[in-house]
């Protein structure tokens, strides 16, 4: 049982020293896959609570493509 637990404290600190390693030579991708994680886990956990916010982004993403005023002239085909 001590082995086991040997075991998961040496994943816990490679998976630290990988993100320390990823921050130091991809600070922005790191970051954008530390916040998907964050996300992901938030929706296993708090589905309505991350759905609002999500719904809100659809619905303001969705208005602004209705709202944009359609192209001037379309380039003719021959």
């Amino acid at each position: 049982m001590m082995l086991v637990g040997l075991m998961i404290v040496a994943l816990k600190v490679a998976a630290f020293v990988a993100i320390v390693i990823s921050l130091m030579r991809w600070p922005k991708e790191t970051f954008a896959v530390l916040a998907a994680i964050l996300v992901i886990n938030l929706v296993a956990r708090y589905p309505l609570a991350a759905g609002i916010p999500a719904g809100l982004l659809t619905l303001i993403a969705v208005i602004r493509v209705m709202t944009k005023p359609p192209p001037d002239d379309p380039p003719q085909s021959s």
